[in-house]
């Protein structure tokens, strides 16, 4: 598992840690996590569904079109700088529960899926919300 990071400037935090993530997943399932970007996401007519993103997203998991599989291992987590007001030390934690839960469930889903299967390239997004984490998931045909 790689893992890569920009600087981060004042007033910016990271929604998780380095241990947390290698905590959450397998080595085996993720190919590298990238710290630090800034999130941009635009949808085009073969994304399904197009989530409405009001909030601040915090992380993508990504699983590019034809790599499903146990054993190619390649998975993306993408952790963006976020505001430093707009984390509370429970979102943090709720981060952490978050990967190692469904996020957790959702790739292990995604990597045992049978071979015969008609992939696309899946995307989760963690998106933080008024106070509350939620989960869109896309996929690009």
């Amino acid at each position: 598992m790689r893992f890569s990071s920009t600087g981060l400037d004042k007033g910016f935090v990271y929604p998780c840690s380095r241990s947390a993530v290698k905590g959450a997943f397998s080595k085996e399932w993720l190919e590298g996590a990238w710290f630090g970007l800034t999130p941009s996401h635009g949808y085009d007519r073969r994304t399904h569904p197009r989530p409405k993103i009001e909030g601040v997203v915090l992380m993508s998991l990504s699983l590019p079109s034809g790599e499903a599989s146990m054993s190619s291992g390649r998975a993306f987590l993408y952790v963006y700088r976020v505001p430093t007001e707009a984390m509370t030390e429970s979102d943090h934690k709720a981060v952490v529960e978050l990967m190692t839960g469904p996020m957790r469930r959702w790739l292990e889903a995604k990597m045992t899926r049978s071979e015969t299967q008609i992939f696309g390239a899946d995307s989760l997004l963690v998106e933080l919300r008024d106070g509350r984490l939620l989960l869109h998931e896309t996929t690009f045909r």
